[in-house]
């Protein structure tokens, strides 16, 4: 078993006497959310199927493997692949051996390839790619702006905030090419309003296979308002002038936990913004008809959602995907919100 690629993570790896193979997987730093991030590839004789036992240091097992041949494209492992132990560990059956086998908790994405589509909307001069800092590894922290002359607002959308969270980082993708299209509903959208975009918040966590934090093990989501670590002081630092000429309208934060759901501010009628309407129209969307909404807020919480209310007074919201969510339905759930955004926006006027 190896992890020497980017995106991997396995503490040890110990084979036994008689050949079965286990594994530990433990966190950055403790204590920690319960996000038990894997990723390690095998080798062996060809059609040998070996059997992988993970154990964890930390809550138990999450994520169900993905598997990925050097021909292939990622795959879920069947169901029936994989025990579950009372203790918390997993084992693996794996499939057929073909040279090499990588496995990991999601499909390990290429963070450049979504890059790659802003950068081209970029050289269109569809958006402005602005580096908003470096990260502790040196990585640019990007974001790309569409500032028309006529911007009456500026709405925030980011995303992998917490590496492990994949399919929030393909709703954010598919969402934000949906606004950046030729609908009529996302060009009137456009024309009247700033958007910023930032796909990769934690370039760092990411490559290192961290389960929540930057190189530091810091949580990203815990240090809005405060701005200690460097990926989020760039951001708040790219906000402070735009927000000083142009006010903040929404502010949407993409993640993945367990089961698909929206956190929201508690519900105010004075507070009739943007957030507020996505919410109370949810249900008009049948691809998010039915999706659980949980209100909460803490003062200085650090999470973005809750530092756009304490410091823009606007209902900031967190998207979650579901973890198992196959990518067509987080595809359609991303669709059906980029919709329920437009007509949120366009009526009635925006409320700073």
């Amino acid at each position: 078993m190896y992890t020497g690629f980017s995106q991997s993570a396995l503490a040890s790896c110990r084979i036994g006497k008689d050949g079965r193979i286990e594994g530990l997987v433990a966190p950055e730093i403790q204590p920690i959310n319960p996000s038990p991030w894997y990723g390690f590839r095998v080798e062996g004789p060809p059609r040998a199927t070996p059997e992988i036992t993970l154990r964890y240091a930390v809550s138990g097992h999450r994520y169900h493997p993905w598997v990925q041949s050097r021909q292939g494209s990622w795959r879920r492992l069947p169901d029936d692949a994989v025990a579950l132990a009372a203790d918390g560990s997993a084992t693996f059956r794996l499939p057929p051996l073909d040279g090499s086998l990588q496995v990991a908790a999601q499909p390990l994405d290429d963070p450049a390839a979504a890059l790659a589509r802003f950068e081209a909307h970029a050289r269109a001069g569809r958006l402005t790619r602005i580096e908003a800092g470096r990260s502790l590894d040196g990585a640019p922290i990007l974001a790309f702006l569409h500032r028309p002359a006529t911007a009456r607002g500026l709405l925030l959308f980011i995303t992998r905030q917490h590496p492990p969270e994949w399919p929030g980082a393909m709703a954010f993708d598919r969402f934000a090419q949906a606004l950046l299209s030729d609908d009529p509903a996302m060009v009137a959208l456009r024309k009247d309003h700033a958007i910023l975009f930032v796909p990769v918040m934690n370039p760092d966590g990411i490559a290192r296979g961290h389960w929540r934090g930057n190189r530091r093990g810091a949580d990203l989501n815990r240090d809005w308002g405060t701005f200690i670590q460097p990926e989020t002081w760039g951001v708040g630092a790219l906000l402070e002038p735009l927000t000083g000429k142009l006010p903040l309208l929404a502010a949407i934060d993409f993640h993945s936990t367990r089961n698909s759901i929206l956190y929201a501010p508690p519900d105010d009628p004075k507070r009739q913004d943007i957030g507020f309407r996505i919410t109370r129209d949810l249900a008009s969307e049948p691809d998010l008809a039915g999706l659980p909404i949980r209100r909460s807020h803490q003062n200085d919480a650090g999470t973005l959602k809750g530092w756009t209310l304490d410091r823009f007074g606007i209902s900031g919201l967190t998207f979650e995907i579901g973890d198992d969510t196959p990518l067509s339905e987080a595809h359609a759930k991303a669709d059906a919100f980029a919709r329920l955004l437009a007509r949120s926006v366009a009526s009635p006027k925006d409320q700073p």
